[in-house]
């Protein structure tokens, strides 16, 4: 896996020699990367925006303590359910390029 600071250099030698393998691998890597990019801080946006869903329903002075135990114990059999169902650490990112760029060939 490439850093970020290295798709100029990629994005250039594949501008240079686009047929060149090793400008091919260097350009998988590099979209590869930014595919992690993404995933990586759309999993961190999506927690952040449930942990503020869950304070705000927690905190909510208005509901009585009783309901907002009940909602606490639900948010945790659904965290359970959501957890059991998504148990994906990180996809192979590398191989869904390569895979792509098999097919396109």
């Amino acid at each position: 896996m490439q850093s970020l600071a290295s798709l100029p250099n990629v994005l250039l030698s594949a501008l240079i020699a686009p047929e060149s393998m090793h400008a091919r691998h260097a350009t998988q890597d590099a979209v590869a990367t930014l595919l992690e990019l993404a995933f990586r801080s759309t999993e961190l946006q999506i927690q952040r925006r449930a942990a503020r869903a869950v304070q705000r329903l927690l905190d909510d002075e208005g509901e009585p303590w009783q309901l907002r135990w009940r909602y606490a114990q639900a948010l945790r059999f659904f965290s359970r359910v959501v957890q059991e169902e998504g148990k994906v650490d990180s996809p192979d990112f590398q191989a869904f390029v390569a895979s792509a760029e098999a097919e396109k060939a």
